[in-house]
């Protein structure tokens, strides 16, 4: 390949060593780069290798389209038909071996099987067609035509077997997926319950708590109000006490003052009656010097004493 870079054949030939050392990448990057560079992508042979490469890879879409343009360009040529009918069976074969599937990729690969099984059923039938002598190796063809009708057949029988079985696979784990579903709902809802529980709950202690507070702020309202009706009480008691004190001083200024007053009276009555009783006396003790002027007036004039001389 190093000495022709550019000889088709040589990286054909190399191509194919790739492919049986299975390095499909290689072949299938060698392959396309001779098919696009010096054919220009239109050489039936190379496209041919190319799906086989694609098939290998499980480049399925690649290879159908490959396989497609070359059966429309040559539409009896056999061997591009017999790999059409390889192509599906090998899809067919891809989903069936998968571990995990659903029913409904079985049932596609059952549908690719049978367009597979056709195929070859319909090769099968040019085994008398003189026609395609000169086109293929006879005994060959047909023996590997025959060789994947009975794999098809074969498959086939299996196929609807594991059709079913994945069908009612797949109601099982259906029903378990809705069973844990159903479960998975109820505890989702048994979670958010708890979650609007708690949030609830949060929210009656946030509420609790600002009744709280409120219930506290009124108790220290009315304690402050009751201290001011008691502060009013005091104060209106205090001038009540006031009041009475001042009444009471005034009632005992005035008593004090009748009391001054009737001091002062009886004083006053007292003296004047001590006035008038010494006044009395004297007029008394005055009446009477005079009674007894008067009297020892009398007396004199009827004896007089006698007069005593001295010795």
């Amino acid at each position: 390949m190093e000495k022709f870079p550019n000889n088709p054949n040589a990286l054909v030939n190399s191509s194919f060593i790739y492919m049986d050392d299975k390095k499909y990448e290689k072949a299938f990057i060698l392959l396309h780069k001779v098919l696009m560079t010096i054919f220009h992508g239109n050489n039936a042979k190379i496209e041919n290798i190319l799906t086989k490469c694609c098939i290998e890879m499980k480049g399925f879409k690649t290879a159908n389209q490959h396989i497609k343009n070359l059966i429309l360009k040559y539409p009896d040529n056999l061997i591009y038909q017999y790999n059409y009918g390889f192509l599906l069976y090998s899809q067919f074969e891809d989903i069936i071996n998968k571990t995990i599937r659903k029913y409904t990729y079985t049932e596609k690969a059952i549908k690719l099987l049978s367009r597979s099984l056709k195929i070859f059923e319909e090769l099968n039938k040019t085994k008398k067609d003189d026609r395609y002598d000169r086109i293929i190796q006879k005994n060959e063809f047909y023996y590997k035509c025959e060789e994947m009708l009975n794999i098809c057949k074969g498959n086939l029988s299996k196929a609807k077997d594991i059709f079913e079985k994945d069908k009612e696979n797949e109601e099982i784990i259906k029903k378990k997926n809705e069973e844990n579903d159903y479960r998975r709902k109820i505890e989702e809802e048994k979670e958010q319950k708890e979650k609007e529980e708690k949030e609830k709950m949060k929210e009656n202690e946030i509420y609790d708590e600002k009744i709280k507070e409120e219930n506290m702020e009124i108790m220290e309202l009315i304690n402050k109000r009751n201290l001011e009706i008691q502060m009013e009480k005091l104060k209106e008691k205090d001038r009540k006490r006031k009041k009475r004190g001042r009444k009471k001083d005034k009632q005992n200024s005035e008593d004090e003052s009748n009391d001054n007053f009737i001091n002062d009276y009886e004083e006053n009555d007292y003296v004047e009656s001590n006035i008038n009783e010494e006044e009395d006396n004297n007029e008394y003790n005055d009446n009477e010097e005079d009674d007894n002027k008067q009297s020892n007036v009398g007396d004199g004039a009827k004896k007089c004493p006698r007069v005593r001389t001295a010795s």
